[in-house]
């Protein structure tokens, strides 16, 4: 995939909106993937560099990136909005400096929102990076990393969250609409990397506007989905994100999808949340992001 570094004088046809802080353990996995989509789309990449004090920015720099200075001390979502500001590609994909994609995300997403189709694409298919990339979290376990490398793929299926809600969602559409449709034209809500939108809906819904932990992607997204109908799930592609952010390092963990399991695997609480995601770098003292 050709990348571009952003400027008025050209319209990419993905901008990629990525904040970071000390990424380079994962970054470069992130950039290589979206080098090698296999698609005649091009994109900017925008990083929205935190002060990071190791090597993101060089490796960044490496791929051609747009790089932005947090110098007004931004939390993450204010973050993706000066990124976005910053931006020029006719669609909008904000992901994180840990997170890489299958090699036909952009081909598959992208392209039919440039085509009209939809206003945005959800990724159905949503799998840790470590199952991919030869890269280990501290003070995880080889046996756990063999677990979750061997784990069937159904486990990762990124169905919509809250079933009942969905399905809710559905019945009155149809009735609003008084026609027929289809399902997976039904929006349940999606982590933010996982959606890419088009770029007047983008402006529309005024951004991302609650800090990290305050469920931020769930609330852009779903300001996306009050604004279209033209939204679609996408089968087919991968998205893959660390699961640094989200899951114990004491291997205590086991996916929330293999619950007819549970009754042999005893299930632990995440306890301290603010104390594992901080593990990201981007949290402050109060737990905001």
């Amino acid at each position: 995939m050709k990348i571009i570094q952003s400027n008025t004088m050209y319209e990419p046809d993905v901008s990629i909106i990525m904040p970071v802080y000390n990424e380079e353990k994962y970054l470069l996995f992130a950039l290589e993937s979206i080098k090698n989509q296999k698609t005649n789309l091009t994109a900017e990449i925008i990083v929205i560099d935190d002060n990071s004090t190791d090597k993101t920015v060089e490796i960044a720099r490496s791929y051609n990136c747009t790089i932005l200075e947090n110098k007004q001390k931004l939390n993450v979502s204010q973050m993706r909005n000066f990124g976005f500001s910053k931006s020029h590609g006719k669609t909008i994909l904000h992901t994180d400096g840990d997170t890489a994609y299958s090699e036909n995300y952009i081909e598959k997403m992208a392209e039919p929102i440039i085509l009209n189709k939809y206003d945005a694409t959800l990724c159905m298919m949503l799998y840790p990076l470590e199952v991919k990339y030869p890269i280990l979290p501290q003070k995880y376990s080889k046996s756990y990393a063999f677990f979750l490398k061997n784990l069937p793929e159904i486990f990762w299926l990124k169905m919509p969250m809250r079933f009942f809600i969905w399905i809710k969602k559905w019945i009155k559409k149809i009735i609003e609409k008084k026609r027929f449709i289809s399902l997976f034209s039904i929006p349940d809500r999606v982590v933010g990397a996982a959606i890419i939108v088009k770029r007047e809906i983008s402006e529309k819904t005024g951004g991302w506007n609650k800090p990290f932990g305050a469920h931020s992607d769930t609330s852009y997204t779903e300001s996306v989905y009050a604004l279209t109908d033209k939204v679609r799930w996408i089968f087919g592609v991968k998205k893959y994100s660390s699961i640094r952010r989200r899951i114990p390092v004491d291997n205590s963990w086991i996916p929330m999808k293999i619950v007819p399991f549970y009754g042999l695997i005893k299930k632990k609480k995440l306890k301290n949340r603010s104390k594992i995601q901080n593990d990201v770098g981007y949290l402050d003292p109060k737990g905001k992001r």
